[in-house]
């Protein structure tokens, strides 16, 4: 379930002169529709159906009934859809949380991404974008200021008159403040592992387009390993490579042995040489669940929590502090 402000349930944000806020307008809703028919194409096409149209039911406010043919379950889907198009953030949360569910159930099923729900979004004006776990209004995300054209701009600022250099001094710490958060985040080159169990990969997914939208390049193997490429040597490789290794903790990775555990090992022995107070280890617990004990020792974030994507952020700027104080 996606966080925002719990009034849109009810009555979302009004429409403006760019964004479709209140509705998703019909072209959208053929858009959706296309991406769960694909999806379907993957397994028991029935199946799939009914899983969407479960999160549709939920969003509209009405019982679940498994419909008696697949013909059914298709006529029904859009209907629901349909119906649930007349409040865009429950329909964007319905649609997300199905395909999110969905792999969790069958991790072997490709669903659509953060990436494609957001630029659908984008393509038919609608006006939210989805940063897990939170959904956002797109004209509260602050553009980036490019700076270069502020101090082109206070060049030109006539000097003589101090009412106007008070005014253009309090603007120019404003835009200062305003742009700190992103000029880190786009002038670095941290390296970031995402050491994550299969199963929690839709998640790590997520993460994975979050992080690279604000500028962090990580390793993520479905991303970072190219055909033909031995894993078992690529893996450890980008481990010691990297600044910082993100352990992404859940109910079944910290009890399921594999090359999860493996990773986890590597990322233990090169935080040994790494020098005393450096933040070199992050476990994040994707859910309510144990952290093991040799991980302990570090501070953990909560990424489900709705400060734990910015909390995570904060440790990253301060590994490129550290960094830039070398």
């Amino acid at each position: 379930m996606l966080k925002f402000n719990g009034k849109w349930r009810f009555t979302p944000p009004p429409d403006d002169d760019t964004w479709n806020n209140q509705t998703i307008p019909h072209s959208a809703l053929d858009d959706f529709y296309d991406l769960v028919a694909k999806t379907a194409t993957q397994g028991n096409r029935q199946r799939i159906l009914e899983h969407f149209k479960g999160a549709f039911c939920t969003a509209i406010g009405t019982q679940h009934v498994w419909s008696s043919s697949e013909s059914w379950s298709e006529a029904d889907l859009r209907d629901y859809m349909e119906r649930a198009t007349s409040n865009a953030p429950l329909f964007i949360e319905a649609f997300y949380d199905a395909c999110i569910s969905l792999i969790k159930i069958s991790p072997e099923l490709f669903a659509p991404d953060i990436e494609i729900i957001n630029n659908l979004c984008l393509k038919h004006k609608i006006g939210y974008e989805i940063h897990p776990p939170d959904l956002i209004l797109r004209n509260t995300i602050l553009p980036e200021i490019d700076i270069d054209s502020l101090k082109t701009a206070f060049s030109k600022i006539d000097y003589s008159d101090h009412s106007n250099i008070v005014i253009n001094y309090i603007n120019t710490e404003t835009a200062h403040s305003l742009t700190q958060g992103n000029r880190k985040l786009n002038s670095h080159n941290l390296k970031v592992f995402l050491c994550h169990s299969s199963g929690d990969k839709p998640t790590v997914r997520n993460l994975y387009h979050q992080l690279k939208k604000d500028g962090f390049i990580s390793w993520f193997d479905e991303e970072s390993l190219l055909p033909g490429q031995d894993w078992q040597l690529e893996i450890p490789k980008a481990v010691r490579n990297s600044d910082i290794v993100i352990v992404c903790l859940s109910k079944s990775s910290i009890t399921k042995a594999g090359y999860i555990q493996k990773e986890i090992k590597q990322a233990l022995d090169v935080a040994d040489e790494q020098p005393e107070g450096t933040i070199f280890i992050i476990p994040l617990r994707l859910e309510e669940c144990d952290v093991p004990e040799r991980l302990q020792k570090w501070h953990w974030v909560n990424f489900f929590e709705e400060s734990g994507y910015q909390r995570l952020v904060r440790s990253l700027n301060k590994r490129i502090e550290e960094k830039d104080l070398r």
